[in-house]
């Protein structure tokens, strides 16, 4: 429990690493935990039109542990780009 909340609380970025991607590395872990909802809140705290190519990848599991498929939406123009085998 206190890791979890430790991955939530807002803590700024480490220097030299992109503020996306440190949110992105710590939704995956607590996706890793079994926090998908965790996860969600982390993912959903970012503007889609900021979003990294980790970030997209973690948003797609993101929304698939939380069996919420209408996340996806939103990801659909970036993730093709990324990942271009999810939509095709």
């Amino acid at each position: 429990m206190a890791l979890r909340n430790a991955l939530l609380a807002k803590v700024r970025a480490p220097r030299n690493v992109n503020p996306v991607d440190w949110a992105a590395e710590r939704a995956w872990l607590l996706l890793r935990m079994g926090e998908a909802d965790a996860a969600r809140m982390l993912v959903t705290g970012v503007d889609v039109d900021r979003f990294t190519p980790k970030m997209f990848q973690v948003a797609v599991q993101s929304a698939l542990a939380n069996a919420d498929p209408s996340a996806l939406c939103p990801l659909q123009d970036g993730i093709q780009k990324v990942e271009p085998r999810i939509f095709p």
